[in-house]
């Protein structure tokens, strides 16, 4: 059985790819899509609250955006869990030789047997990290 951490890493490992080929990844798109729930909302670091298919498109505009960035998550943990719930709080470093941007999230994951890896995101929350440098 895989946790909620276990999601999102796999998760990111996707958006690394997106954003930075060109080549359409159909499979990983659609796992993408499929792992966001109806009723999915994030609040992104400059606190605007983005709905699923708001996210969807944006994500779909954004393939190939950003060659040669990676994203790395750090740090995470489960900080609340029970069998159907789980909210994961995680650093995510977005780095490229240009510029770099990190945030800390707290993501609430509930569980779905037809999920690749047994979870659903409904809701994400993001918050600026300072710069390190």
């Amino acid at each position: 059985m895989h946790s909620a951490v276990d999601e999102v890493l796999r998760f990111h490992e996707f958006v690394e790819e997106w954003l930075s080929k060109s080549d359409e990844n159909q499979a990983g798109w659609q796992r993408f899509e499929d792992v966001l729930t109806s009723g999915f909302e994030m609040v992104v670091p400059g606190g605007v609250r983005v709905g699923r298919a708001e996210l969807i498109e944006s994500f779909r505009q954004a393939q190939g955006a950003r060659p040669g960035v990676t994203v790395e998550v750090r740090e995470a943990q489960v900080i609340h869990g029970d069998e159907n719930l789980e909210v994961v709080r995680y650093e995510e470093w977005q780095l490229h030789p240009d510029y770099a941007n990190q945030r800390v999230s707290t993501a609430v994951l509930t569980r779905a047997e037809e999920a690749p890896l047994g979870w659903m995101w409904r809701s994400v929350h993001e918050t600026w990290l300072p710069d390190p440098s």
